[in-house]
């Protein structure tokens, strides 16, 4: 049913669907969504704050200021510490001052410690599922930790021990850390067959997605392998999502269950409509007629989600693109660099926006000082609209000057993608780029080759260049299997 642990983050993914970013919007929301809930947890020293909805804590650093920590959690069990995690989580999406992503992390690998070294508590169904949730959206946890609780889940699957929202919660997480089998489809499908629990928004939320991803994940590695085992063209492309049953029945269950979902319901299933390509124009017009509905109360983040997923797969009406126009004219100047990358990437996939408004993103974008994926979106949106200025290249490339270790290799792709076909940089950034490249870092063979791939195309494999990636050939497991003698042409 699985393959094993993937260290591998699915939104970061060679031949991932144009612009995918599983996973970052969707969980989010589902953050959001659960920041005010109140969680009792029968042992004092959490007493305090696990009770107190987040919205309304404190300055104080939670684990900080908490001298019982490590006696908190000896003494929980894996039930109590899934509603820690939970609400550690949230506080740290949040309120990044209360809990910070280092201590964060401490308490989940105590807590992996805990788990490993137990073999009851740690295995009950509520365990299970919410260990599974919670360190996969976190995209946490090791190999160790992952076989045993992939053993258990796979137990309770094959034995009817779980319920429909408990196996949508679990893979909803473990999908952004485990590698399932196509054969999981079928489990699916049978669990389905065998319950009378109803598809709510909540579980279309969890099981659209985590369905998404797996598909996508199998797609990938079947064009990869019959890429490498030189097949035609014509014949690689796996089966369409749509020609799914499973597939078919969830789309079902989500034209029954649209009127009932709010923003966060319906941007999971966006989310997974991304993610699997999935175009199917019959499902959009009740969509839009649904976020029609639910525009009045969106904030600026819901509407930049919106604006990347219909964006993204090249869908929605004049009506709503003429909408996210006058918005986004209005709100430049205080966006945020996350939210103007959403609205940017969507306007540019959808191939939206008037050149009025390319030029107020780029004069807001030469205020801004962007991270990684802000400039890797920028590069992409201006690569697409060829109206950039020189002086926002300048910009650009001296940003990612800067910030040149911060790129993995699939960004570095992206960035030699935009630049070259835009013909930009200077023989600094190049020198730039490339040195980051023969850092030696053990970056994955498939986001290697196409990394390869793009140099070649822009002309940018320099000598240094084709001996470096000859040596991923001599040492790999053949992914570059027919480039070594091409290569060795480039010396």
């Amino acid at each position: 049913m699985f393959r094993g642990v993937s260290f591998r983050r699915l939104g970061k993914l060679a031949f991932r669907p144009s612009g995918s970013e599983f996973g970052k919007k969707c969980v989010s929301r589902f953050l959001l969504r659960s920041q005010t809930k109140q969680l009792t947890i029968n042992y004092q020293p959490w007493a305090n704050f696990s009770t107190i909805p987040v919205t309304q804590t404190s300055n104080n650093n939670i684990l900080a200021t908490n001298p019982n920590i490590e006696e908190a959690l000896r003494k929980l069990d894996t039930a109590e510490w899934s509603q820690v995690l939970e609400i550690l989580a949230n506080l740290s999406s949040q309120f990044p001052h209360t809990v910070s992503l280092e201590q964060l992390e401490l308490v989940y690998q105590r807590v992996e410690q805990r788990f490993l070294q137990d073999s009851k508590d740690a295995l009950k169904v509520p365990s299970v599922i919410e260990l599974g949730y919670g360190f996969g959206k976190l995209v946490l946890g090791s190999d160790a930790f992952w076989n045993k609780l992939m053993q258990r889940f796979s137990t309770l699957l094959a034995s009817s021990g779980l319920n429909i929202y408990e196996i949508a919660r679990f893979l909803f997480g473990a999908t952004n850390k485990v590698s399932f089998e196509p054969s999981i489809f079928d489990d699916l499908e049978h669990s389905l067959a065998q319950t009378t629990d109803p598809l709510t928004p909540e579980v279309l939320g969890y099981l659209l997605p985590a369905v998404a991803k797996i598909y996508a994940s199998n797609q990938q590695q079947g064009l990869f392998q019959q890429l490498h085992s030189n097949q035609e063209t014509e014949n690689i492309a796996p089966p369409a999502i749509q020609d799914l049953p499973l597939w078919s029945r969830l789309i079902d269950a989500t034209f029954e269950q649209l009127p009932q979902m709010d923003a966060t319901d319906l941007a999971c299933v966006l989310d997974a409509f991304v993610f699997a390509q999935y175009k199917d124009d019959g499902i959009w017009t009740p969509i839009e007629q649904r976020f029609d509905e639910l525009k009045s109360g969106l904030t600026i983040a819901e509407y930049s989600n919106f604006a990347y997923y219909f964006g993204s797969l090249q869908r929605g009406s004049s009506e709503f693109w003429a909408h996210i126009e006058q918005l986004l004219s209005e709100e430049v100047n205080d966006l945020s660099p996350p939210f103007l990358r959403s609205f940017m990437l969507g306007l540019t996939r959808a191939e939206e926006g008037s050149l009025r408004l390319w030029h107020l993103l780029e004069q807001r974008i030469l205020k801004s000082n962007l991270n990684a994926e802000e400039l890797v979106a920028v590069v992409e949106s201006f690569t697409t609209h060829t109206i950039a200025s020189m002086e926002l290249w300048n910009h650009l490339e001296s940003q990612i000057v800067e910030r040149i270790h911060e790129f993995n290799f699939s960004e570095l792709t992206e960035i030699v993608r935009g630049f070259g076909k835009a013909q930009n940089g200077f023989i600094t950034f190049w020198s730039a780029l490339e040195s980051r490249i023969l850092e030696g870092e053990q970056a994955p063979e498939d986001l290697q080759l196409i990394l390869y791939l793009e140099l070649k195309i822009w002309n940018k494999l320099s000598p240094e260049l084709a001996k470096h990636f000859r040596n991923v050939a001599e040492t790999g497991d053949k992914i570059f299997e027919g480039i070594e003698e091409e290569n060795g042409k480039e010396n």
